[in-house]
């Protein structure tokens, strides 16, 4: 891919609404676009996206419809290890019909592919998934993977489960150098671009995604490394923008949180429905109402403090009805997308792709400006 609009080769930090993808020549209709691609080493899928592995976005339920319609679904980190076997037990039991769903991505029994997710910090857990011959593949998880302690953890486990783990999440040149030599089975990219993650408003780090996508791609390219780019997504076209920039799919978190199987409760307000959506790093836990000295004390000094961490925000989107609807909507307008471009394939469009920096006036022009009531997208 090219960018065109800026004067250096020093990119400032940019994100998905900062380029446009320029129209080319073409001769290929969008319904001859081959959308499918390998974003985990060893298991291709026929739609580029994976669910997020969020207590309200991934469900059993979920990633089964995820898994009908050609992507893949993850089993979000959460879950105690008391309680893992229960969910896999679920997903287990759903045997997918692939003359109903000839796209569906499955195991040799003909359920879905079943990828856990925990801690990069949790060597216990991390073990007990690794090892178990009915999950194939495991997500490795820190929002701060270049401390030396994860790095060491992922050298020793990866090697002793070659291309079974997927680490996330890294943002830039300097986390891809550090992980592209090892034997994983795909990167994750994405450090505050997520919807409803704070970290970089409360930490003051973080990426913008597009930048950190392009970053780490001219690292891993090299090394045939896949890279999945998870948060910012907030629309079909964002998903192109991500592909184009080098990522093999793309993690979707918010617009998976309004399907019918995300695990979220439903919540109507003024007659339209919501789901509650929150983010991977929120709990629940809040310094008490009263104020006063002896009342902030019990909290500093009890264990209720350990909990305490916000790195996220808890929210309601709203109710878009079935997985496979979304599913199907998005990967129609993706294939328009390689229509404009001339791509047959995620290479074509990767190789065809011009970007082009606009400004924020220019952005704006593309979205309605209809003053009176108009309908509205999820995607």
């Amino acid at each position: 891919m090219k960018i065109k609009g800026l004067l250096n080769t020093n990119l400032p930090c940019l994100n998905f609404d900062d380029v446009l993808i320029e129209p080319r020549v073409t001769s290929v209709y969008p319904e001859e676009a081959d959308i499918s691609t390998t974003m985990i080493t060893g298991l291709k899928s026929n739609l580029p996206i994976i669910s997020a592995h969020m207590s309200t976005v991934s469900s059993p339920e979920l990633i089964a419809a995820v898994a009908e319609m050609g992507g893949l679904g993850t089993l979000h980190e959460g879950i105690e290890i008391k309680d893992i076997d229960e969910q896999i037990a679920k997903i287990k039991q759903v045997k997918i019909d692939v003359e109903k769903y000839p796209d569906a991505v499955i195991t040799k029994s003909g359920t879905p592919v079943i990828i856990a997710a925990c801690s990069a910090f949790d060597l216990e857990k991390a073990e007990y998934l690794l090892t178990r011959d009915d999950v194939q593949y495991v997500i490795l998880n820190n929002v701060q993977p270049l401390h030396v302690q994860i790095i060491e953890n992922v050298r020793i486990l990866s090697r002793k489960y070659p291309y079974k783990i997927i680490l996330g999440n890294i943002a830039n040149k300097t986390g891809a150098e550090v992980y592209a030599s090892m034997p994983l089975a795909a990167l994750k990219i994405g450090l505050g671009p997520g919807s409803i993650c704070t970290t970089g408003i409360i930490s003051g780090c973080g990426m913008s995604q597009l930048t950190s996508i392009l970053e780490v791609y001219q690292v891993t390219k090299a090394k045939k490394m896949k890279i999945i780019a998870d948060g910012g997504i907030r629309n079909s076209g964002d998903i192109v923008k991500a592909l184009a920039a080098g990522a093999d799919g793309v993690m979707l978190g918010k617009l998976f949180a309004g399907c019918e199987e995300a695990p979220g409760k439903i919540v109507e307000v003024n007659g339209k429905k919501y789901k509650q959506y929150e983010g991977a790093r929120y709990n629940t836990v809040e310094i008490p109402e009263q104020t006063g000295l002896e009342k902030i004390d019990a909290f500093l000094t009890s264990d209720l403090k350990n909990s305490h961490r916000v790195e996220g925000i808890s929210g309601l989107v709203p109710y878009t009805g079935p997985a496979h609807l979304l599913l199907y909507i998005l990967a129609r307008n993706i294939r328009v997308s390689f229509g404009f471009v001339g791509a047959k394939n995620i290479d074509e469009l990767r190789a065809k792709t011009v970007f082009r920096y606009v400004s924020p006036n220019s952005y704006r022009d593309l979205k309605s400006n209809i003053e009176l009531k108009s309908t509205e997208s999820f995607i």
